[in-house]
């Protein structure tokens, strides 16, 4: 159904907190539904995706024979790529020296239940995932969200875990 499997995309490598800061504390990522994470964008090729982070970075295959992902601020933003080495899905995550905005949201600083209904303000959700509490896809925007506990399962349960979006079609091809 979709390209890689939640749990696949998911399977995140705990952020650490004493990592890069850029001036002004920890850099600020805008989510942008079918444009991209600033300053990545879909149509980007990986050596321009470099560039424009210019950060360290650490490449790796998330599942088997998939495509390279570039890591970057210890895992907390992670670009992964198509066959022709194009940005196809951009992933931010909890936890780590970022922060995550969507329509001027702190996504990780607010509660999933908040994130959901404002998100939802623009798109409805899946209600057919078979991940739904845990995750949220919203396939009109190529957005999801995910979190690993429910809030009965304790307090990191209250908060999205990763924001991910992906090309045009991500979640509908």
């Amino acid at each position: 159904m979709y390209p890689l499997s939640l749990p696949q995309l998911h399977s995140m490598v705990q952020c650490q907190t004493e990592q890069v800061h850029l001036e002004g504390g920890m850099p600020v990522y805008t989510v942008q539904p079918r444009q991209g994470v600033d300053p990545i964008l879909f149509s980007m090729r990986r050596a321009e995706v470099r560039a424009a982070m210019n950060l360290p970075v650490v490449t790796f295959h998330k599942t088997g024979e998939s495509p390279l992902v570039d890591a970057y601020l210890d895992s907390c933003l992670q670009v992964f790529y198509d066959l022709a080495d194009r940005v196809e899905y951009i992933e931010l995550s909890r936890g780590g020296p970022v922060t995550a905005i969507y329509q001027d949201l702190d996504v990780f600083a607010t509660t999933a239940d908040q994130v959901v209904q404002h998100i939802a303000q623009h798109a409805p959700f899946d209600a057919s995932d078979p991940e739904l509490g845990y995750s949220y896809i919203f396939p009109d925007l190529d957005l999801s969200v995910w979190r690993q506990h429910l809030p009965e399962d304790g307090p990191d349960g209250k908060y999205f875990a990763t924001i991910g979006i992906g090309k045009l079609g991500y979640y509908s091809s």
